[in-house]
């Protein structure tokens, strides 16, 4: 029996996650979310809100896939360790269309969305998501929880941290090394090592 999908979530990235579990083929059985009332009537792309992330412990793990489609970091590595502790085993999710060499890596629970393009030797970790027409070249590392955000590239060998955010259409030089927790402001452009934790906007050099 195909197991169905359960996505954690129900804001933007929740949609996103569900047309790339529709273009693999796969079944939505329903979103858990926060928001989630008895009277809830949301429809996200032909599957209902059925209950509150929590909910998870009354589902079966070799009836169901959990995908988490939440952007924040923090909250996504919590739903993990949840997810993980109630026995589900959070596959990888590709969107069809992301060019992605064949010795790359991709962790449990990552995902890599729709014009995406993964060089050769690319290592990513558990729970990142690599957003819609990202770029990331050669031997290039992403650590566990980070997000890089849509249309962002990373030139080849860039080491990024855990829970790191690389904002919309920024641009990450060759060799670089990003700190953990470290975010990376929209349309930025990096151009030395940035420290973990710290926050970069413009071009940081």
């Amino acid at each position: 029996m195909n197991k169905t999908a359960l996505v954690i979530g129900a804001g933007g990235h929740a949609r996103v996650v569900g047309s790339i579990l529709h273009a693999n083929g796969m079944n939505i059985h329903g979103f858990l979310d926060d928001n989630y009332t008895v009277d809830s009537v949301e429809i996200i792309k032909h599957a209902p809100l059925v209950g509150k992330p929590e909910d998870i412990t009354n589902y079966q793990p070799h009836l169901h896939e959990i995908f988490i489609a939440i952007g924040d970091n923090q909250k996504r590595r919590q739903f993990f360790h949840c997810a993980s502790v109630a026995g589900y085993e959070l596959p990888s999710l590709t969107h069809p269309s992301a060019l992605i060499e064949s010795d790359c890596s991709i962790g449990k629970a990552s995902q890599i969305c729709i014009g995406a393009i993964l060089a050769t030797e690319v290592a990513i970790a558990e729970g990142v998501i690599v957003n819609s027409g990202s770029s990331i070249d050669h031997e290039c590392k992403v650590g566990a929880f980070t997000h890089i955000a849509p249309g962002a590239i990373l030139a080849g060998r860039v080491t990024v941290g855990k829970e790191v955010f690389v904002g919309i259409g920024a641009k990450i030089a060759q060799g670089l090394h990003i700190g953990d927790g470290a975010i990376i402001g929209a349309g930025s452009i990096v151009l030395k090592d940035v420290p973990a934790g710290a926050k970069v906007l413009g071009v940081y050099h």
